[in-house]
């Protein structure tokens, strides 16, 4: 295995950009990258990759082929038809390229681990809300799952080959729904409940058919979950389906929407809560075989993502430590967007107290289909 890292990136993957009133910001993934160039990283310890296009051929291993030739064609009056065009995702010029190029360069990250990379980076993607025939939640395509069946396809698959773990404020319903009836993948997305954010799905009995039956985790946390609730997740949900699992590969979306200076949802994790998260991931993968695609995903306040995936990008590369990266872009916050840009990392001990019954229930429910999980698994591991 190449323990060196991947990141795929290059500038063509601006122009996923829906306009500059839009909440759904390209300068988030670009300013990662820059900071990571400026700093010199990409000299000496992690290879900077540009994407490929994603053909037509790659495009249909889930989307159909209406959406695909529209799409690609850029028939703004048939895009109508597949949500393009009016709400959340607008039509711009080159939307077709813009798709190919985000979604090429998490297709390339997944099949640079299948040539022995430990690990391969491609922020600009992430977008999980896309499903086979429309475009949904800022999310034009699903690179997801693209990057997915394109490990799948080209290695044998088997039950919990792939763990995919969702961290963003809304549930990864293109993902979840896509992949719901394969035991290849194992998925767990945390996020607040549907009940009161898009995409009003992803409740906790939502949990895979066919063979894919009990392999879907979701955990709807009660809006106003904050540090307490999200160190729960990570310790008692997140960290020991890991365990159970014991992925081949690691599949993470990164979306920081769960901040609570978020505008666009009601959580209200800490600046601390995404590092423990890391701290933990980076525990699993050094103790592990298990090789690791991260993605961007949601995330509105421009430079706290920056910040994070640049951090995430160091310390699971094993380049630094949590604390020296930190140290790091605290000196050069200019890199990441905003020039005044502050952010506080110490624990904050906070909980949400008015939901602490609604949250216990769900983690009592949550620890059960772990268990269920743990006994699928061996179930289809033995038959197989």
């Amino acid at each position: 295995m190449n323990d060196k890292a991947c990141f795929i990136y290059s500038e063509e993957c601006l122009k996923y950009d829906f306009g500059k009133g839009h909440p759904f910001r390209p300068e988030r993934a670009y300013h990662t990258y820059e900071a990571l160039l400026k700093l010199g990283f990409f000299d000496r310890d992690i290879e900077l990759i540009p994407p490929d296009y994603t053909t037509k051929e790659e495009f249909l291993m889930f989307h159909t082929l209406s959406y695909v030739e529209n799409l690609l064609e850029e028939k703004r009056g048939r895009l109508l038809y597949h949500g393009i065009g009016a709400g959340d995702n607008p039509f711009f010029e080159g939307i077709g390229s813009a798709a190919s190029v985000v979604a090429g360069a998490s297709i390339k990250a997944a099949r640079k681990l299948l040539e022995g990379y430990r690990l391969a980076f491609s922020f600009s993607g992430g977008l999980h809300h896309a499903h086979p025939n429309y475009a949904y939640g800022f999310c034009i395509v699903n690179d997801i799952v693209l990057a997915i069946k394109e490990i799948l396809k080209r290695e044998r698959g088997y039950p919990g080959k792939i763990l995919y773990i969702d961290i963003d404020a809304h549930f990864g319903d293109g993902v979840v729904y896509g992949l719901y009836d394969t035991a290849d993948v194992v998925t767990l997305s945390v996020h607040e409940s549907g009940r009161y954010l898009f995409p009003g799905t992803g409740f906790i009995n939502e949990t895979g058919r066919g063979e894919g039956k009990d392999l879907k985790i979701n955990v709807p946390l009660p809006p106003y979950s904050a540090e307490f609730e999200f160190l729960r997740v990570v310790d008692e949900i997140i960290m020991p389906l890991l365990e159970i699992v014991k992925p081949a590969y690691v599949v993470v979306q990164c979306g920081t929407d769960g901040y609570k200076e978020d505008p666009l949802t009601h959580l209200e994790y800490s600046a601390y809560s995404y590092l423990y998260f890391l701290s933990r991931m980076q525990e699993f993968l050094k103790n592990n075989a298990s090789k690791a695609l991260v993605l961007g995903g949601g995330g509105y306040v421009p430079p706290f993502a920056s910040l994070i995936w640049f951090v995430t990008t160091l310390v699971l590369s094993e380049i630094m430590s949590i604390e020296e990266a930190l140290k790091l872009s605290q000196k050069n916050l200019n890199l990441f967007g905003y020039s005044a840009f502050e952010v506080k990392f110490e624990p904050e001990n906070r909980k949400n107290m008015k939901s602490q019954q609604d949250f216990e229930k769900i983690s009592d429910q949550a620890k059960e289909l772990l268990l269920t999980a743990e006994n699928r698994l061996s179930e289809l591991r033995t038959r197989n």
